[in-house]
């Protein structure tokens, strides 16, 4: 018998075992992080104790209101049904689209602590799947057991992964669905188009990445997603007036697109418990005080996006426009981070840039230089695991608030007191979000290279065309 037909047998791979270890340990220690501090509806918790206190307020307790015949976009009906009112600490008005309540409706059918479970589940689910993804487009290769594994682990572990699992928003959902709509925009739109909707689902992500995706040039997979949402938010909507909610032209029902609601501070939390998420916009009024000329609540975002949709447009005949590990997938997600989002879950984003630079050497199509991609993967990195933003640490490395000094007192160099002399009110906010104001800024810098790097190169490879 010829050697070469003889099967050879499955060789044991010791790095996905690793890969597995690494996994469970990481999921274990979210699970029990989760459940050791979790908040618990209708009593008076300690402000350490917000697990799962986001999954109530933003999907379990409006889906509930929903299912049973209460309206969740009224704000009488929806504090007298939710358990936490009394101690300041549910959500007035979920901040969410009509069909969201679709999306998230199989969860209201369960009681509390079955539906905390299945949520983490899926959620952790979710992660794996965006792994998978991410690591499929990126070699062009059905992704292995071991680099999912490992990949999901990195994204459970870093500093938006622990936050986001510990008070477990719908984020993942969310993030899940903008790769799915960048991913297959060119090539199975009707999958975009439902991963845009997914990502409606947290309309502060869904809305400038739909705006995004249009000028890059995404028309019709937008043009999808705007009809799904039509259709879903028609039958959330009908339902709720059909057991005697607001009519049609109730504002209510469209409050997720109030920008408003996006440009304060961490929402549901307070500065201490969470100094971790930080807009551009809310990072620079929070430093300059009450001195800026303008609003930038206005005026920034859209500079941004007028600047970031010049160079989105400028490569939209290029072949490095289509898909989400391109210059233009990268730029989509990062100002969709910079510009709209607060919160420390949005930073989930940030894996999308993260797997395109480090792996972009692997394709035949390089986006980036060796040099760009490697100061490009230090600025995103960075953030992901910057856990000295973490109030833990912060406390017992002596960085808080606590010692950072005394207004009155001659230190050359305290912090609250240079805070005092620029006139700023609230320093202790200041003070917590120090950290978070850097990692902010490392992200406006990489938006600044990667817009750069698209405009430059459209332009110089323009000029050599014509000089040829």
């Amino acid at each position: 018998m010829n050697q070469a037909t003889i099967p050879q047998p499955n060789k044991f791979h010791w790095t996905n075992f690793l890969a597995l270890v690494f996994f469970l340990v990481v999921v274990s220690l979210v699970v029990f992080r989760a459940y050791l501090f979790r908040h618990v509806p209708g009593q008076n918790n300690p402000r350490t104790n917000v697990g799962l206190l986001r999954f109530h307020n933003e999907v379990y307790y409006p889906v509930r209101a929903f299912i049973t015949g209460e309206n969740p976009f009224n704000t009488q009906q929806f504090a007298s049904f939710h358990p936490d009112t009394e101690f300041g600490t549910a959500a007035p008005l979920p901040n969410m689209l009509p069909s969201t309540l679709l999306v998230y409706c199989a969860f209201g059918f369960l009681q509390l602590q079955y539906a905390e479970a299945l949520f983490l589940g899926v959620s952790i689910v979710l992660a794996v799947v965006l792994s998978m993804l991410l690591l499929k487009k990126c070699t062009q290769h059905s992704a292995r057991l071991g680099g999912t594994l490992f990949c999901t682990a990195l994204m459970l572990a870093c500093l938006p992964g622990t936050e986001t699992f510990f008070t477990c928003p719908g984020t993942m959902i969310s993030v899940v669905g903008v790769t799915w709509a960048l991913a297959y925009a060119e090539r199975k739109i009707w999958l975009s188009s439902i991963g845009l909707t997914l990502a409606m689902t947290w309309p502060a992500v869904g809305i400038p990445v739909a705006i995004l995706m249009l000028l890059r040039g995404d028309v019709t997979a937008v043009t999808g997603a705007l009809a799904l949402l039509a259709i879903t938010n028609g039958l959330a909507i009908g339902y709720i007036i059909h057991n005697g909610g607001p009519a049609l032209t109730d504002v209510s029902y469209w409050q997720a697109f109030d920008y408003s609601n996006y440009t304060g501070t961490v929402p549901h939390m307070a500065a201490d418990q969470s100094p971790l998420g930080l807009d551009i916009v809310t990072a620079i009024q929070a430093w300059a005080g009450n001195n800026l000329p303008v609003n930038l609540s206005l005026v920034l975002p859209a500079a941004l996006l007028v600047v970031g949709g010049l160079a989105l447009w400028s490569e939209r005949n290029s072949s490095q426009r289509t898909g989400i590990i391109s210059r233009s997938g990268m730029l989509i997600g990062l100002l969709a981070i910079i510009v709209f989002l607060k919160s420390i879950d949005a930073m989930m984003l940030l894996w999308i840039p993260v797997v395109g630079v480090v792996v972009d050497g692997v394709r035949s199509e390089h986006a980036f230089s060796v040099g760009m991609r490697f100061i490009l993967g230090l600025l995103l990195v960075l953030p992901l695991f910057n856990y000295f933003a973490t109030p833990f640490l912060m406390q017992r490395l002596k960085i808080g608030p606590a010692y950072l000094g005394d207004p009155q007192a001659e230190e050359m160099f305290s912090l609250r007191t240079v805070l005092a002399e620029w006139n700023i009110a609230n320093t202790q906010l200041i003070e917590w979000n120090v950290i978070s104001t850097i990692n902010i800024c490392l992200i406006t810098l990489a938006v600044v290279l990667t817009i750069l790097t698209m405009v430059t190169s459209t332009f110089f490879s323009g000029h050599s065309k014509t000089t040829r």
